[in-house]
């Protein structure tokens, strides 16, 4: 998200809100809707607990309803329905923007437009199937979609049943079945899920472009868009393709026009940043200097993303590093009571409370030694959350603390029945 608001000039930094449940079961396949809301109520609380240096929008998975709930809870979001004021679904924008990407990479092989081709979209959500009515209207010779669930198969069939006359082939594949990046077609679009051009699928690739609306579509993005361009296949990275999203709705407190020229000029040919110019840029030069688009566009991105906000700056870091203060304050505290509960059992009670004490100083030791290692090692930024990174960097605060608040009840129920 860093690299597609840089690119898109757009005074944002990047960040994707993920929820993952224990039960391993999607909303959609056991929820009512009052449990479903509940979800993205308590998805907001934890948005409004960020203090602003996250706001969230709708993606994969979510709805115009799961919107109204999170909003309900917290004003840092966008794609907000327009109900309520806000931009509503943006996958007609995000579509129309990879069509202007994928016009860009067929004028870079001396292709004047669209008209004649065949195109092979993996997916038919709600950006996948905006992506083909564009498509149609850019008087494409055919489209192969597919998807994995049959009940987006049956909505996309309803909307085009009009071109059934061999316009548009529908399939229903099953999950992981990557057979439509296969087809002998003059491009191939991912506007499903992400995460399957790999050594695996790239060999079998048959098309010449690649470009497509899915996130994060590289496997290995530091290898894998090498695979491609040995074999001749152009990759307009995700980043620059999908950006019409996050252009549509990033700026939505301020209001919309018709036609919104802010949004329009990434969408047309004058502005010099548009999808089509900058898309065009970074194929040209790939080209000329021998590397991969990928390769220039991130540079590009991280050219661009340290570019600071002309008045606020980088208001999201200075956020998060006053939410670090935060904890580090808590942990001090913390680390301080630990000692204080130890001097006062120490000094009032007698030597069969000695024990308790110790264990105390020993926790407010293990605190300071943790605060020692993070300072040592300059570490500004942890996750609480992230199993795969050292102790004193993920959970081993959380357990220090927790274990202290449980060594702090037990202490007191065994006082209080020590003294009866």
């Amino acid at each position: 998200m860093t690299h597609k608001n840089a690119l898109a000039e757009l005074w944002w930094g990047g960040g994707k809100g993920v929820i993952a449940r224990n039960s391993g079961v999607g909303l959609e396949e056991g929820d009512t809707p009052l449990q479903r809301r509940l979800v993205f109520e308590e998805y907001g609380l934890f948005i409004s607990s960020l203090k602003g240096c996250y706001v969230t929008a709708e993606d994969v998975g979510t709805k115009d309803e799961d919107m109204s709930a999170i909003f309900s809870k917290t004003r840092f979001t966008t794609c907000i329905p327009p109900g309520f004021g806000g931009s509503g679904n943006p996958s007609s924008p995000t579509a129309r923007g990879v069509v202007r990407a994928l016009e860009a990479a067929f004028s870079h092989i001396g292709r004047k437009s669209l008209e004649g081709a065949t195109i092979a979209v993996q997916g038919v959500g709600h950006v996948g199937s905006n992506f083909i009515q564009f498509l149609l209207e850019k008087r494409v010779k055919r489209i192969i979609a597919c998807d994995v669930d049959p009940q987006k198969l049956q909505v996309a069939e309803k909307r085009f049943k009009e071109f059934y006359d061999g316009k548009i082939e529908f399939r229903l594949t099953k999950q992981n079945d990557h057979s439509l990046l296969f087809e002998d077609v003059d491009a191939v679009s991912p506007c499903g899920i992400g995460n399957i051009l790999t050594p695996q699928t790239i060999k079998n690739i048959k098309t010449n472009i690649v470009c497509g609306a899915a996130n994060n579509q590289l496997g290995d993005p530091a290898k894998d868009d090498k695979l491609l361009a040995e074999r001749g296949i152009i990759y307009v990275p995700d980043f620059l393709a999908n950006r019409m999203g996050i252009v549509n709705c990033a700026d939505e407190q301020y209001g919309y026009i018709d036609d919104d020229p802010f949004i329009e000029k990434h969408l047309g040919d004058s502005w010099e940043n548009s999808i089509y110019n900058c898309t065009k840029l970074i194929l040209d030069k790939a080209k000329a200097t021998k590397r991969t688009p990928q390769e220039i566009a991130v540079e590009l991105a991280e050219q661009k993303s340290f570019v600071e906000h002309p008045i606020r700056g980088h208001r999201g870091i200075q956020i998060i590093e006053t939410r670090q203060r935060t904890f580090e304050g808590a942990y001090g505290r913390t680390c301080l009571s630990s000692f204080g509960f130890a001097l006062i059992i120490l000094r009032i009670f007698d030597e069969d409370f000695y024990t308790i004490g110790f264990v105390y100083i020993a926790f407010g030791v293990a605190l300071l030694i943790i605060s020692a290692l993070r300072i040592r090692n300059n570490i500004e930024n942890f996750d609480i959350f992230e199993k795969n990174k050292p102790f004193v960097t993920s959970g081993g605060y959380v357990a220090l603390t927790s274990g202290i608040a449980l060594l702090t009840y037990l202490a007191l129920l065994v006082m209080i029945l020590r003294m009866d």
